[in-house]
């Protein structure tokens, strides 16, 4: 440069990188860490990505606290979740099913599951077949049409639907009739025995086996009575192997009614 004079040449400096847009699972976890449930519960159902709907998210607001004492924050969550149009997923209907059975929901569980907002599965029929009343009942259509024919039989012992479970013992072999006995025992090593007093009620209310014709030479009695009999359902088994199942299943209650 003329006369010995430097020029100053000045970097310039590089512009700063714009910050990272905050993924969907940031933005959740600011908003759970503020307790700020019920925008958390809203975009956890609804974030663009979906990519909350997830077991963990579920088990996150599970484990939140409401400390103002308002609506538990996982409520608010299964309530954002059930405004959807779709529905729930299949994790999220078994981990709502499970607290409000837990609280003798049941009638508003199947009211949803009729709508559509519950998808019906082998799991959540497990979860419905635990409430006290009606959860046999509930679970039963669920189970046959997942296959499952075990629970499915179980379900109509439960309830001591004794034609039911002639009908289905009919379908294998026509002349075949139930093992009353071998059902209770099966029911009450599957469920315990405190669930088996709808059946002992049907049990108990079954009529005497018909009685034989008092002529065996009469060809018409005879044949009158091997038709009645064919018809009729087992019997009551025998009082001492009806206690004796029961108390092998730790139903000493039942047994000693």
């Amino acid at each position: 440069a003329a006369g010995g004079e430097g020029v100053a040449v000045k970097k310039k400096k590089k512009p700063k990188p714009p910050p990272r847009p905050k993924t969907d699972a940031e933005k959740f976890a600011a908003l759970m860490e503020a307790e700020e449930w019920e925008k958390a519960a809203h975009f956890a159902a609804t974030s663009p990505s979906q990519e909350l709907r997830t077991r963990e998210t579920v088990v996150a607001f599970q484990a939140a606290k409401a400390t103002d004492g308002g609506k538990p924050p996982v409520l608010r969550y299964f309530g954002a979740l059930l405004a959807l149009k779709g529905g729930l997923t299949h994790d999220e209907g078994v981990a709502l099913a499970t607290p409000m059975v837990a609280q003798g929901q049941l009638p508003l569980l199947q009211r949803w599951i009729g709508e559509g907002r519950l998808r019906p599965s082998e799991q959540l029929a497990d979860v419905l077949c635990d409430a006290e009343r009606g959860g046999p009942a509930a679970a039963l259509p669920m189970y046959r049409e997942a296959g499952v024919d075990e629970k499915a039989t179980l379900c109509l012992v439960e309830t001591g639907d004794l034609e039911a479970l002639r009908e289905e013992s009919r379908k294998e072999d026509p002349a075949s009739k139930p093992d009353w006995l071998a059902l209770l025992g099966r029911l009450c090593a599957a469920r315990g025995a405190r669930r088996a007093r709808p059946l002992l009620d049907a049990l108990y209310a079954l009529p005497p086996p018909p009685t034989p014709p008092d002529d065996p030479t009469d060809a018409l009695e005879v044949a009158s009575y091997n038709i009645e009999l064919a018809h009729a359902p087992p019997p009551m088994p025998p009082l001492e192997a009806i206690v004796g199942t029961l108390l092998d299943h730790g139903g000493l209650p039942l047994a000693t009614e």
